[in-house]
C-alpha cells in the first residue's frame, strides 16, 4: 500500500497543484486508523511526509495567489490531533478577538444572517471582572527556616597563627562569617539505626482495665523488626514517584532480610493503618454535594499473564488496567482524594468506584460509562468538563495557521483591521468554521473569567458564598453559555447529521466536525453548574490528582500484582489528600495515626485475650481481628491535624 502511495505521489506531481489535495484525500481514504498508527512510526512513512510537504507546501501555503482547491473546506483546521497540547494561547486570543469585531461588523452589515448575530452575541458579553492578583512583597535576604530551626553544632572558633606559605606569624586576620551546609546524615552503607520498645501487659486489679504499657517506637504489627516510620516513610516516597527499590535492596542486603521484607511491611502498614484512614475519607466524600472523578491507565504484569505471580484469580487477561480517582471541586469544605484500582475501564468497574454516590452533581468528561451511571439515579446530576471541551476545540484548529493568515510575523496587534477585514471576508464566503470556533473559545474563556471574579471571603459563612457564586453564574456564565449553545448548535447544521438519536462528523475526516459532535453529543449536561453552585465547570481536581498517577507510570512503567495494586492506590490517596491539605511533614501525619491505632488495637487485644485465660506475662503475638472498632480516628483527619498542628505553633 505505502508503495502504491509513493508511485501515486510521483504521477500527481505532474499535474496541475490545485488537483493534488483532492487527489490525496481520496488515497488517504484507503487507510484505516490502525493501518495509519502502524504507519506513523516507520522511517518510509517518515520520507513519505518529507515527499509531500515538497509537492503540497505551495498550494496549501496560506494566502497563495492561485485560488484554493473547493474540496479542502477546513484549511485551518489540524489535519490530525496534536500529540502535544499547543501553549498558544495569546494567537488564540488575538485571533478571537479579530472575530469577534468581525462577526459585530458582518452582523450589522447582515442583521438577517443567523451566524453573524450568533457570533455577535458572544463577542457582546461583558468582560469579566476579575481582582488583580497582588504579588506578595519579597521579603529580601533573611534567615531560612530550614536552618533556624534545627541545632548546628558549633565551631571551635579557631585562627590561623601563621602564614601557610612562608611561615610568618606576622599575619592579619579579618572577621569571620559562616556559611550554613546541608548534608546528607546517612549513607547508602549506613541506612539502619536500631531502636527498641518496651511492652508490658497491665491490668488495674480495682476496676479490671487492661492495657499495654508499650514505652519507645512501634513496629508495624507486634514483633515486626521494621518500625512504623520507615514503613511509611519508603510508601509515601513510592507514592510520588521516587524509586526507591535500589535504596531498599542495599539496606535488605546489610539487615539480612528477604527481599521482600521492606515491601511486605509497608503493603501491610497500608492496609491495616491506611485502609482505614480511607475509610472515613470515603465517607466523606459519599456525603459531599459534588463529586469529581477520572480514570487513567496502568500497566500490572499480572492482569496481562506475565511476571512472576498466578493468574488473576477471574482469569480475565488485560492488556492494561486502570485506576481511577474521586475528589471534590477545590472549593469543597473537607476535599479528599481517593484512588481506586478499577481493574479494566468498564460501566461496571467504574460504577464500584461510584458506588453509593446516588445523590449530587457528579464532574467527568464525556466517557459514556459516567452518563450512563446518572442516567440510572435520578437524583444525581451529570456536568461535564469545559476544559475537556476547551482542549478538543483547541486541538480542532491550526492556530499557527490562523495567526499567519492575520497577523504573519508581527509580535503586536497592529495589523487588526487588516486582520479583522481577513475574517469578515471568510465569514462572508461561508469559509469561518474555524473562526467562530474561536469566538467560541472566548466566550469560555469569558466563563472561567467569571468563575475566578468570585472568590471565598475570609471568614464568610460557605452558603453566602454559594449564593454569591450561583448568582454570579445566573447573571454572566448562563447567558454565555446559552450564547456559546446556540453558535454551535448552528454550525452543527452544516458540519453534523443526527442517526439514531447521535450526532455523526458529515465529513469523518475533519476535526473541525468531531468537535462540534463532541459538544451536540454531551450538549445538556455542559450547563449544570449553572444551577448548582456547589459544583465546578470542569473535572480539573480530579486531573490535578490523577497526575501523580502519570508521573509513577513514568518512574516505574508498572506494578506485579493486582494485589499491590490496592494497597498503592492507599498510598495514593494518603499522599495526594495530605498535599490538598498542605501537610508537608506527610510520615509524621501517618506515623502518629498508625501509632495511636496501633494502641488501641493493642490493647482492644489484650483484654480479650486476659478474658480468655491468657496469661499476662505472655507476649503479644498480634491483633485480633475486629479490634480497631472503637478507635476515635477525628483528631487525625487531615482537616482536624492540621488545625491542631497550627493550634500548637507547628507546621503541618
Amino acid at each position: 500500500l505505502l508503495s502504491d502511495i509513493v508511485k501515486r505521489c510521483l504521477e500527481i506531481s505532474e499535474e496541475e497543484l490545485p488537483d493534488i489535495p483532492e487527489a490525496m484525500q481520496d488515497r488517504m481514504k484507503a487507510f484505516s486508523d490502525n493501518a495509519r498508527d502502524e504507519l506513523e512510526s516507520t522511517p518510509q512513512y517518515k520520507l513519505l511526509q518529507t515527499m509531500l510537504k515538497g509537492l503540497f507546501g505551495r498550494s496549501e501555503k496560506m494566502g497563495h495567489d492561485k485560488k484554493p482547491a473547493a474540496s479542502v473546506k477546513d484549511e485551518f483546521a489540524n489535519q490530525t490531533k496534536p500529540k502535544k497540547r499547543s501553549t498558544k494561547g495569546s494567537k488564540t486570543k488575538r485571533a478571537a478577538k479579530a472575530a469577534e469585531k468581525a462577526a459585530k461588523a458582518a452582523a450589522k452589515e447582515n442583521p438577517e444572517n443567523p451566524l453573524f448575530k450568533l457570533a455577535a452575541d458572544i463577542a457582546d458579553l461583558p468582560e469579566p471582572a476579575v481582582p488583580e492578583e497582588t504579588r506578595k512583597p519579597n521579603p529580601g535576604r533573611c534567615v531560612v527556616k530550614a536552618f533556624a530551626d534545627r541545632d548546628i553544632a558549633a565551631l571551635t572558633n579557631s585562627k590561623p597563627e601563621c602564614c601557610p606559605q612562608c611561615g610568618s606569624e606576622d599575619i592579619t586576620v579579618g572577621e569571620a562569617y559562616t556559611e550554613s551546609l546541608r548534608d546528607l546524615c546517612v549513607n547508602l552503607k549506613n541506612l539502619a539505626s536500631f531502636k527498641q520498645s518496651e511492652h508490658r501487659a497491665c491490668r488495674c486489679n480495682n476496676c479490671g482495665h487492661s492495657w499495654e504499657h508499650i514505652e519507645g517506637d512501634l513496629g508495624v504489627l507486634p514483633h515486626r523488626t521494621v518500625s512504623q516510620e520507615a514503613a511509611v516513610t519508603i510508601g509515601t516516597m513510592n507514592a510520588v514517584g521516587l524509586a526507591v527499590h535500589k535504596a531498599i535492596e542495599i539496606f535488605a542486603e546489610q539487615e539480612q532480610l528477604g527481599h521482600e521484607t521492606m515491601y511486605r511491611n509497608t503493603n501491610d502498614w497500608v492496609l491495616t493503618y491506611g485502609r482505614l484512614m480511607v475509610t472515613a475519607f470515603d465517607k466523606e466524600w459519599l456525603q459531599s454535594s459534588a463529586a469529581v472523578a477520572d480514570e487513567s491507565p496502568f500497566i500490572v504484569q499480572q492482569s496481562r499473564g506475565q511476571g512472576p505471580c498466578d493468574l488473576p484469580e477471574d482469569g480475565v487477561l488485560r492488556e492494561k488496567d486502570y485506576i481511577g480517582v474521586k475528589t471534590m471541586p477545590f472549593h469543597a469544605e473537607k476535599r479528599v482524594v481517593i484512588f481506586n484500582y478499577l481493574g479494566g475501564r468498564s460501566t461496571e468497574a467504574i460504577a464500584s468506584m461510584l458506588d453509593g454516590y446516588t445523590k449530587g452533581t457528579l464532574i467527568t468528561d464525556a466517557y459514556a460509562p459516567y452518563t450512563r451511571i446518572c442516567a440510572e439515579h435520578p437524583g444525581l446530576f451529570h456536568q461535564n468538563c469545559l476544559a475537556h471541551l476547551r482542549r478538543e476545540l483547541m486541538s480542532a484548529l491550526n492556530i499557527q495557521g490562523i495567526d499567519d493568515l492575520l497577523f504573519g510575523e508581527e509580535t503586536d496587534d497592529e495589523k487588526i483591521d487588516h486582520a479583522v477585514s481577513v475574517v469578515k471576508k471568510r465569514f462572508e464566503e461561508k469559509r469561518g468554521a474555524a473562526f467562530y470556533l474561536c469566538i467560541v473559545l472566548e466566550g469560555l474563556s469569558k466563563v472561567y473569567g467569571y468563575e475566578k471574579a468570585i472568590q471565598p471571603i475570609a471568614g464568610e459563612d460557605r452558603q453566602a458564598y454559594l449564593a454569591r457564586l450561583l448568582k454570579q453564574r445566573q447573571t454572566y456564565s448562563a447567558p454565555a453559555m446559552k450564547a456559546i449553545d446556540a453558535l454551535i448548535s448552528a454550525l452543527s447544521e452544516e458540519h453534523t447529521r443526527l442517526e439514531n438519536g447521535k450526532y455523526q462528523a458529515k465529513n469523518p475526516g475533519s476535526l473541525i466536525d468531531k468537535a462540534i459532535v463532541y459538544y451536540m453529543n454531551q450538549r445538556e449536561n455542559f450547563q449544570t453548574f449553572l444551577s448548582h453552585p456547589e459544583a465546578s465547570p470542569d473535572s480539573n481536581a480530579a486531573e490535578l490528582a490523577i497526575r501523580a498517577v502519570a508521573v509513577i507510570r513514568k518512574a516505574t512503567n508498572f506494578k506485579q500484582s493486582q494485589e499491590y495494586m490496592e494497597g498503592f492506590c492507599i498510598w495514593l490517596s494518603l499522599v495526594e489528600t495530605a498535599k490538598a491539605w498542605g501537610i508537608k511533614n506527610r510520615v509524621r501525619w501517618l506515623t502518629e495515626y498508625g501509632e495511636a491505632l496501633y494502641r488501641h488495637r493493642a490493647n482492644a487485644s489484650l483484654a480479650l485475650e486476659l478474658s480468655e485465660g491468657r496469661n499476662i506475662n505472655s507476649k503479644l503475638m498480634g491483633f485480633r481481628k475486629g479490634t480497631e472498632a472503637g478507635f476515635d480516628i477525628t483528631p487525625y483527619l487531615p482537616w482536624n491535624y492540621v488545625k491542631r498542628m497550627k493550634a500548637l505553633g507547628l507546621e503541618p
